[in-house]
């Protein structure tokens, strides 16, 4: 094996729509799909909002960010991509292939790059394979969709509180843990919570105080289930 085909299968292996498959399927995949690695600066736009989108990306290191647009100017948080995330999965599946968000970086770092196409319509691959990997594909739409479901259940609460509690519990399950580190900082939660940040910071704090939590950075523990 090449160290090329080593270094794509390595990239594989980081995201759950290729971390199940045996070492001789993701050769396969290497083998039979056009990928490339890209490396990105920080603030770099990947995808514009409202461009076509034919390539499976998925973050190898830093960190990309959703933003919505409205008339060019205004933008909110609507996704952080970390490290093993497919990006905007959902406009590769959609009738017209169109993101409905600007990604663009926060941190410099490298992607692979996935001719989507050939990836699902791909003949070469054995149809199991090929059958596992549209059944995984499946699954993480799935996961991108609740992630979306809970994410508005959390801001749909009135108070500051209510939002980080709600989104907080839900992480608290999604990782099967009291402990848990959401990989935001309080900034950043802000923003993708759609709150002022030392509103956030006051009700964090207060939440702390009355022992329903700890935090220290991007960790928390809740002491209250």
């Amino acid at each position: 094996m090449s160290l090329k085909t080593n270094k794509y299968i390595n990239c594989l292996k980081k995201t759950d729509i290729f971390s199940q498959l045996t070492q001789r399927e993701l050769e396969s995949c290497v083998d039979a799909i056009p990928m490339i690695i890209k490396h990105h600066e920080k603030n770099s736009i990947l995808i514009n909002q409202g461009e076509p989108f034919s390539q499976l990306i998925i973050i190898i290191s830093g960190r990309l960010v959703g933003y919505k647009l409205q008339e060019g100017r205004f933008e909110k948080v609507i996704r952080y991509f970390n490290p093993g995330h497919a990006v905007a999965l959902e406009a590769l599946v959609s009738n017209d292939n169109f993101c409905h968000m600007q990604v663009r970086s926060s941190k410099p770092g490298k992607y692979l790059s996935i001719d989507f196409k050939s990836l699902i319509n791909n003949t070469t691959l054995h149809p199991n394979l090929q059958s596992q990997i549209r059944g995984n594909l499946g699954t993480a739409l799935s996961n991108e969709c609740i992630h979306f479901i809970n994410k508005s259940f959390a801001l749909s609460h009135h108070t500051v509180q209510q939002k980080a509690l709600s989104y907080l519990y839900e992480a608290s399950e999604r990782y099967k843990s009291a402990t848990f580190d959401i990989g935001m900082n309080q900034g950043e939660l802000s923003k993708y919570l759609g709150v002022d940040r030392s509103s956030l910071s006051e009700s964090l704090n207060k939440l702390r105080q009355d022992g329903v939590l700890e935090f220290r950075g991007s960790v928390f523990k809740l002491l209250q289930l």
